[in-house]
C-alpha cells in the first residue's frame, strides 16, 4: 500500500501514485513524483503548469505561454530536510523552461513561514500579499543559438 501524507481526507486524487499520475495527465499539469523504491511510499511530489494566479485575492488562474506556476509541493515528513523539496523545485523549473517559461510563480499561506523561508532560499521574491503570499522567480533560459547560413 502506498502511503499518502499531507492530503486532506477525501482528496482521492492523491491516494496512490497511479491516481496522482492520472490527475496530472487529466489536468494537463506537469508533475514529478518521488517514490521510495523499497516500500513504494511516495516521498514527495510537485505539480506545475504554464500559467499564473492573479489577482491574489480571488486566485484566478490564467494560462500563459511564458509564465509557469507551481501549484503543489508536498514532501513526506519522514523525508523532509533531506533536499527533496529543493530537488523537486529545481526539476520543475527546468521542465517549465523547456515548456517556454521565463518566470515561475506560486502562492503560499500567509501563515506558512517555513514555505516562505524555503522559497526565498530558492531565489524567489515576494510579488504580492493578501491572505496568501505570492512569489515569483525569473528563470534562466538558455540563449537560443543563432545559426549562420553560408551560401
Amino acid at each position: 500500500m502506498i502511503e499518502i501524507f499531507g492530503i486532506p481526507q477525501g482528496a482521492d486524487r492523491f491516494r496512490s501514485a497511479e491516481k496522482l499520475k492520472e490527475y496530472i495527465s487529466k489536468n494537463e499539469l506537469g508533475g514529478r513524483i518521488v517514490i521510495e523504491l523499497n516500500s513504494g511510499k511516495i516521498v514527495g511530489f510537485i505539480l506545475f503548469s504554464m500559467g499564473y494566479i492573479w489577482p491574489l485575492n480571488d486566485r484566478r488562474f490564467h494560462t500563459s505561454t511564458e509564465i509557469g506556476c507551481i501549484s503543489d509541493i508536498i514532501v513526506n515528513p519522514d523525508f523532509q530536510r533531506k533536499g527533496i523539496d529543493s530537488m523537486l523545485v529545481k526539476v520543475a523549473e527546468k521542465d517549465l523552461i523547456k515548456m517556454g517559461a521565463h518566470k515561475v510563480t506560486l502562492i503560499t499561506s500567509k501563515t506558512n513561514q517555513n514555505a516562505q523561508a524555503f522559497f526565498k532560499k530558492m531565489g524567489y521574491s515576494i510579488s504580492g500579499q493578501t491572505d496568501v503570499v505570492g512569489f515569483e522567480k525569473k528563470l534562466s533560459c538558455p540563449k537560443q543559438s543563432k545559426r549562420i547560413h553560408q551560401t
